[in-house]
């Protein structure tokens, strides 16, 4: 059920674009997390590696940089359990993020990039449910960065 300001309990469309957005409030509406297991089918993500009760799939809406190209790699760190704040976190959380990042940073063949985690019902995410972003960027014809915008709120 979404409450007041569109926030729901599974979901937060307020920061996404229209069509996500859509789709987000029929994720609240049928009472589906998407990074559940439910959710997980309904959007045939695939599951690259699991690890410690966590997995890494693909974004299925990849970030673009400031030049409007779609990142190399935009991975997501999710447990398997639904948990929405990082107090939730445990110690075997903390090594499975390090398994899984080690993971995609051998078989995305990155050595660079960023890890990010919003939390809070202000913050920016549109799933309330803990999730870890690993985004590699773009380079230049200089072999700088392109920057990557990562909203916070």
């Amino acid at each position: 059920m979404m409450r007041e300001g569109n926030v729901g309990t599974l979901v937060d469309p307020r920061y996404a674009d229209t069509e996500y957005a859509a789709s987000l409030k029929e994720y609240e509406e049928e009472g589906i997390c998407p990074f559940c297991p439910a959710g997980l089918e309904r959007d045939k993500r695939v599951i690259l590696n699991h690890a410690c009760g966590w997995f890494v799939t693909d974004s299925i809406r990849p970030y673009k940089d400031r030049l409007d190209t779609i990142v190399p790699v935009h991975a997501l760190l999710i447990p398997d359990r639904h948990i929405v704040s990082p107090l939730e976190l445990e110690v075997d959380d903390m090594m499975a993020i390090r398994e899984l990042l080690r993971w995609v940073m051998t078989n995305k063949g990155i050595d660079s990039g960023a890890m990010n985690m919003r939390f809070g019902i202000n913050a920016g995410s549109t799933v309330r449910h803990i999730h870890v972003h690993i985004i590699s960027p773009n380079l230049d014809q200089t072999g700088s960065s392109v920057p990557v915008d990562f909203p916070i709120g």
